[in-house]
């Protein structure tokens, strides 16, 4: 009997591990910018977006304004909020703020890599995040799915006559 039970709480207590391993440190504090892909390769004449997160670590909320440093020339580069062209973003306290960077490079650009900045600045702090952008002339192809099912009607009932 004392087998199963320590069986048991060690099953209990592999299962709740994961969920304390993701909560931030009470140690961590500061604003952050992140990025799941800080390099990105991007053929020329073509539009990419670049998601980010503006992440607030136990600061009070403040306004930060965004910036984005080293565009190349001929290129655009807008920061989008909720789908809307941004300035500024404000975070609440241990939250984070979902933001995008849509890069348009001309077809014409460069090939050599280039290196663009994100910046947020506010009175309290101020991030950086550096991107590195690849040009390549061909990209992996983009690989999708849809399922075609064939749609399934009941058929129809006749009515029924009794003589």
């Amino acid at each position: 009997m004392k087998t199963s039970s320590v069986a048991v709480l060690v099953v209990l207590a592999s299962l709740a591990l994961p969920a304390i391993a993701a909560e931030p440190s009470k140690d961590v504090k500061g604003l952050y910018l992140l990025t799941d892909y800080p390099a990105v390769s991007v053929r020329p004449g073509t539009t990419s977006t670049v998601s980010l997160r503006l992440q607030n670590y136990g600061l009070p909320p403040e306004r930060y304004a965004l910036t984005v440093d080293g565009t190349p020339p001929g290129w655009t580069a807008t920061l989008l909020g909720g789908g809307q062209p941004i300035a500024a973003a404000m975070p609440a306290t241990d939250q984070s703020v979902s933001l995008q960077l849509r890069l348009d490079v001309p077809a014409n650009a460069d090939l050599a890599a280039q290196t663009l900045t994100v910046k947020a600045e506010g009175e309290g702090s101020n991030v950086s995040l550096p991107l590195t952008i690849n040009l390549a002339k061909e990209l992996p192809a983009k690989l999708a799915i849809t399922p075609q099912l064939p749609s399934l009607r009941a058929p129809r009932s006749r009515a029924s006559t009794t003589p």
